[in-house]
């Protein structure tokens, strides 16, 4: 499912003109991601949002990991609370 995401989440920022590196992890190791690199959104499953909010980045979290309506709609969001945050 990672590289779908990937993919999923690449194709959106793209036609959003959003230039961004998308770097694929599982919710064990997210927290050494966020900790060693720059991590401006989390982009994940919405029933992981318990273990995600703690990192301090906006949040794009989707009910459906393959919809990519919803996920557009989602990562907007977050991208519009990065903006506001900075």
């Amino acid at each position: 499912m990672g590289l779908i995401m990937k993919i999923l989440v690449e194709n959106i920022l793209k036609e959003e003109g959003t230039d961004a590196e998308v770097a694929v992890t599982n919710a064990t190791d997210i927290g050494g991601l966020v900790a060693s690199s720059k991590v401006d959104i989390i982009v994940s499953h919405s029933e992981l949002e318990g273990r995600l909010c703690r990192y301090g980045v906006p949040l794009a979290l989707l009910d459906n990991l393959v919809d990519k309506e919803e996920a557009r709609k989602r990562i907007r969001r977050a991208l519009e609370q990065l903006k506001k945050a900075q």
